[in-house]
C-alpha cells in the first residue's frame, strides 16, 4: 500500500473529501466441527481456489485516500509472481505521474511531477500496512487470495448463511476471513494486537471465466488510531500469463529523495 500512498502524493487530480465506507464487520457464525482432519480438508479447499499465475497485467481505476482527502488515478498494475509488482499511475490526459516497482526487498518510486525518485527497503511499507504485511501478503491483497501464513491447522472455522468464516490468532496477529459461496475471500479483517493497526479488505464481483475468480472490485482500508488509508480499486481488464514487462529506470536529471 506504500505504492498507493505514493501515487496519492503525486497525483495531479483535484483533491476531494473521502468518505470512508462503513466498516463491514464479518458476521458471527455457527461453529462447525473442526480438528486436524477437517481443518486440512477446509484449508485444501480454500488453497485450491487461490488465483494462480505466472504474470498478471491489470488496468484499474482507483480512488486513493489518506486521511480525509482522496485522489483519482488510472493504474496499470503488473505482477510477476513472487518476484515483482510494477505500477504506473496516469492522471489527466493519460500522462504518467508516478511509477512504482516493488520487490521482496525494495520499493522504488519515480515522481514525474517533482522530477524525483526514491529507493527504500521493503520494510518501509510497514508504516502504512503494519509489520505483518510481506511482499507475498501484498501480492495476495491484489489478487484476493488468503494471506500466506494466516490460515493454519489451528484455525477456527464457522459458517454463516452457508458462507465459511475463518479466524486465527498467531503471536500478536489476529485475522478473520469471510469466504463467498465459491470459497474465495470476500472480506478480511487483520489486526496487529501489538500496535493497534488494522487492515480490512473487501472483494466483490469475482469473475470465473478465464480469470479464475479474480475480484473486479477491491477496497483496502488500513488504520491506526485516527490515521487512515483507503484504496478503492476497480479492475477494468486483466490478462494472465501473457507477459508483463516492467520498465523502470530513474532519469539522470531526477533528484534522489530520501
Amino acid at each position: 500500500m506504500l505504492a498507493m500512498a505514493a501515487i496519492f502524493a503525486v497525483s495531479s487530480c483535484k483533491t476531494k473529501r473521502l468518505g470512508i465506507p462503513a466498516k463491514q464487520q464479518i458476521p458471527a457464525g455457527e461453529t462447525i466441527k473442526t480438528g486436524s482432519s477437517s481443518n486440512a480438508g477446509l484449508l485444501a479447499e480454500i488453497r485450491s481456489k487461490n488465483v494462480d499465475f505466472k504474470t498478471l497485467s491489470i488496468k484499474a481505476k482507483a480512488d486513493i485516500g489518506l486521511g480525509s482527502s482522496s485522489q483519482g488515478a488510472t493504474l496499470n498494475i503488473r505482477l510477476r509472481k513472487d518476484e515483482a509488482i510494477w505500477i504506473s499511475a496516469t492522471a489527466l490526459l493519460n500522462v504518467e505521474v508516478a511509477r512504482v516497482l516493488i520487490t521482496p526487498d525494495s520499493i522504488k518510486i519515480i515522481n514525474r511531477l517533482q522530477n524525483t525518485y526514491t529507493t527504500k527497503p521493503f520494510s518501509f511499507i510497514h508504516q502504512y500496512a503494519g509489520n505483518s504485511v510481506s511482499f507475498s501478503s501484498l501480492q495476495a491483497l491484489l489478487t484476493g487470495n488468503a494471506l500466506p501464513g494466516t490460515l493454519t491447522d489451528n484455525t477456527n472455522f464457522e459458517t454463516a448463511k452457508g458462507q465459511l468464516i475463518a479466524s486465527d490468532t498467531t503471536n500478536s496477529l489476529s485475522c478473520k476471513y469471510l469466504f463467498n459461496l465459491s470459497n474465495r475471500v470476500s472480506q478480511l479483517e487483520l489486526s496487529d494486537l501489538s500496535t493497534g493497526r488494522k487492515l480490512q479488505a473487501s472483494y466483490k464481483d469475482h469473475q470465473y471465466n478465464g480469470t479464475e475468480g479474480l475480484p473486479q472490485t477491491i477496497i483496502l482500508h488500513s488504520s491506526v488510531g485516527t490515521k487512515e488509508f483507503l484504496a478503492n480499486l476497480r479492475y477494468l481488464s486483466i490478462a494472465r500469463n501473457e507477459g508483463a514487462d516492467m520498465p523502470f529506470s530513474s532519469p539522470k536529471m531526477y533528484t534522489l529523495k530520501n
